[in-house]
């Protein structure tokens, strides 16, 4: 079995990346998922044995939700997305009620940072809570949600 190619944009710059870091790169929002054009250059620059591009986002989404050194799990009473080890997954799910995200989820977070974003005067906690959507989002948006579940 060949071994999957993680390439991530960083600083904006594209870099190949080893399995188990993609996930806190994604987490703490330091890499994304370049853009099509942006893939479709690194892989012709750099003569990689990757034929079709929307092709490899999917398969890339698709890995990356396969990942399994961390689970994803969504608190609902932090409203927070967060990395759990193996370890702690029962504790978590069954004590702290941690979730795993899905579709309904990123589409409450989509449409709460609509209606933040259409408020003129925002608390210091809504401000707070806007950063944390924004991360959720960007972080959510690295996954096929349905491989997830």
């Amino acid at each position: 079995m060949k071994k999957f190619l993680f390439i991530l944009k960083i600083n904006n710059n594209i870099n190949l990346f080893i399995k188990n870091t993609v996930l806190n790169n994604l987490y703490y929002n330091l890499a994304t998922i370049p853009s099509y054009h942006e893939l479709k250059y690194f892989i012709t620059y750099n003569n990689l044995p990757i034929d079709n591009t929307k092709k490899y986002i999917k398969k890339l989404k698709k890995n990356i939700s396969k990942l399994d050194y961390n689970l994803i799990l969504y608190d609902i009473k932090s409203k927070n997305i967060y990395l759990i080890t193996d370890e702690n997954v029962y504790y978590r799910v069954n004590i702290n009620d941690y979730r795993l995200p899905d579709d309904d989820l990123l589409n409450f977070f989509n449409i709460t940072l609509k209606n933040l974003k259409s408020k003129s005067d925002l608390t210091d906690d809504e401000i707070e809570y806007k950063k944390k959507l924004i991360k959720n989002i960007n972080f959510l948006s690295c996954f096929n949600l349905k491989v997830l579940k």
